[in-house]
Parts: structure tokens; C-alpha cells; sequence
């Protein structure tokens, strides 16, 4: 087993029923790492599957997910089958807890079919459950102001785990789900508001940052250039004592907005600090004046919401003007000694 940390992040809790909210979670994923192979999706979400109820871009979203490719593998389909668990529910609305989209199911099938015992339904529905390897649910809160927001939470299936479930000693028919075959907390979160009254296809390309968060597998990080000057980096770039230096962090990532983006400057050389040298966070475009000759060295790096860039590092040098002398050899004809900086 190996360990892994999830920083200030919502843990769903799908056998209590509550929404966990903790700085610093522990969780254990299993040695085998399911994110690298194309395998089978199961989701559910928290809304009425009724086609006569708003859909919410859940059509849009089943198609985001079935296109996902990994990022280092683009001709390689993420997964290779997507099932919505809301399909097994007839007739009611789903709560906001995973859980109940199967307990529900598996009370409706008990009671169609009274022969058969509720264990061997819940081990129908297990077998079911087991048949896939990750499962994604998708919490939607309608909010105000023409904003819903969408909320998604990655869960791993646990092969080995064995469905249990308990029944009130007193009704002999209240009964609740102990256990499902999916880990405990979720692997990855993330959230998104989409404005409804948004015409663009700003819409999709939320959706499909807010997926990528959660699969950040099929996320390809961004790419970072520093430009001195309006001046493309190549070695090491030269200015004059006094100059104002603008370093900005040039981005390519095709599958990011912008306004996901943030910065991390940094002053890598010399260690002790420099007056004028001052860098500031989440701005693409850095404005320094150092009043000191010297070289210096600055890096960047680029995060697409997702993911970091490597860090792109650049190397200055301030120098004085270099001065004019000159030289009367011959008056009609005076010699200058010396290069003048332009």
C-alpha cells in the first residue's frame, strides 16, 4: 500500500451521509495504479434522470468523459466504457449521497420480486458495482443568479470488498447500506460554477477543466517562456543600469483557458535578497528595476489549474553604459574609443 495526501479538499463520505470538509486527509490508494490503463467508468449524480427535468449538461458531460484521452497517449481513449448508475433508478429522485442510488434500487427490486432475499439483490447490485473500476459522482446545486454549480468526486472500486448492509431489528424493513465496494474518500475533487445564461462555449470548456481536475491524467500541463523586453530568451540577456526590466511568462497549453492560469516567480540567484529584485505571485508579467550591476537569475513556473509547468529559468546581467572618450589625434577627424549601448 502506498499513501497519499488530498489538501482543503470536500471528502465525500458515502456510508455516514456527510460532506466532510478537513485540511489535510490521509488517504491509501492500492499499489496498482488504474489511472494509466483505459478502463471502465461507472457515475451518478444527484438529479432526476427524467427527460422531462432540466438535463444540466449531463449529455455534455457523458460526452466529455468519453472522449478523454491520456495526455501522453493521445490515441488512447481513457476509458473504455461509461455507465450511468442513474439508469437503475425508476421513477424517484436521487439524494444527494451515492449510496441511495443503489439502496433505493435494490428496496424497488425486493420488492418486485419478494422470492428473492435482499442479500442476494445486494449482491447483484455489488457484482454490478465490481464490474467497473472507478466511479464518479457528480453533485449539482442549483444556485442563484442564473449560476449552478457542478461538483465532482473520483472514487476508486474495491474489487475485494464484500457488500453489506443492515436492517432495523425493530421494522425488519428500514435497512441501510454499511458498506459499498468503492473506497472511502474520493481520489480527487474539484468544482465549477457554469453561468446558464452564458451563450459562448465557455460552458463546455469549464465542464471539461473541471473533469480534467478530477482525470488529471488527461490533462497535458502547460508549457513556459520567459520574454525579457519583448525579447525571446535564448542565453543570457543584457540590460543597462537603470533600465526597467519586464520579464512576462508565455504560455502554451491547448487544453486550458487563460484565466485558470497562476504564476510562481521566484529569484533563484543571487540567495540574498536584492533591492529591486522583488517578484510578486499569479502575475504573468514581472516589472523590476535593480539598481545594482550583476547577473541574476529568475525562474517560473506556470499551473493550468491542474497542473505545473517545469520551471522555466532565465538569466540577466545589468552593466553600466559604457563611456564616450574621445580622442583629438587629429582635430578634423576625432577617434572615439569605446561602444556605445543602444
Amino acid at each position: 500500500m502506498k499513501r497519499c495526501w488530498i489538501t482543503w479538499g470536500l471528502l465525500l463520505n458515502i456510508w455516514t451521509g456527510g460532506l466532510l470538509i478537513g485540511q489535510t486527509w490521509d488517504i491509501w490508494e492500492s499499489e496498482g495504479d488504474i489511472s494509466r490503463t483505459a478502463n471502465n467508468l461507472l457515475y451518478a449524480i444527484n438529479v432526476n434522470a427524467d427527460p422531462d427535468q432540466p438535463q444540466y449538461f449531463l449529455p455534455t458531460i457523458e460526452n466529455i468523459l468519453k472522449n478523454l484521452r491520456f495526455a501522453d497517449r493521445k490515441r488512447t481513449i481513457r476509458f473504455k466504457e461509461i455507465e450511468n448508475a442513474n439508469r437503475l433508478k425508476e421513477d424517484a429522485n436521487i439524494s444527494n449521497y451515492i449510496s441511495t442510488v443503489f439502496e433505493d434500487y435494490i428496496l424497488k427490486q425486493v420488492d418486485r420480486r419478494p422470492s428473492e432475499s435482499r442479500t442476494s439483490v445486494a449482491e447483484e447490485i455489488s457484482d454490478y458495482i465490481k464490474s467497473y473500476d472507478e466511479f464518479l459522482y457528480i453533485k449539482i446545486n442549483a444556485g442563484q443568479l442564473g449560476f449552478i454549480e457542478f461538483q465532482f468526486y473520483r472514487y476508486e472500486i474495491l474489487k475485494d470488498t464484500t457488500f453489506s448492509y443492515q436492517i432495523d431489528s425493530t421494522t425488519k424493513r428500514e435497512w441501510s447500506i454499511i458498506d459499498l465496494p468503492v473506497h472511502k474518500y474520493a481520489k480527487r475533487s474539484s468544482s465549477v460554477f457554469i453561468n446558464l445564461q452564458d451563450e459562448s462555449n465557455n460552458q463546455i470548456i469549464a465542464l471539461r477543466n473541471a473533469i480534467s481536475q478530477v482525470f488529471d491524467e488527461t490533462n497535458q500541463p502547460p508549457e513556459a517562456l520567459i520574454v525579457g523586453n519583448g525579447r525571446m530568451y535564448n542565453d543570457t540577456m543584457f540590460f543597462a543600469l537603470g533600465d526597467t526590466i519586464k520579464l512576462k511568462a508565455e504560455i502554451f497549453d491547448p487544453d486550458s483557458r487563460k484565466e485558470l492560469f497562476s504564476y510562481e516567480w521566484r529569484q533563484m540567484a543571487p540567495e540574498e535578497r536584492v533591492p529591486g529584485f522583488t517578484l510578486t505571485n499569479n502575475l504573468s508579467e514581472e516589472q523590476l528595476i535593480i539598481p545594482f550591476e550583476g547577473c541574476y537569475k529568475v525562474g517560473v513556473k506556470v499551473n493550468d489549474g491542474i497542473q505545473d509547468s517545469e520551471e522555466e529559468e532565465m538569466v540577466f546581467c545589468i552593466a553600466r553604459k559604457p563611456t564616450l572618450i574621445l580622442s583629438s589625434v587629429a582635430k578634423e577627424e576625432p577617434a572615439i574609443i569605446g561602444t556605445l549601448a543602444t
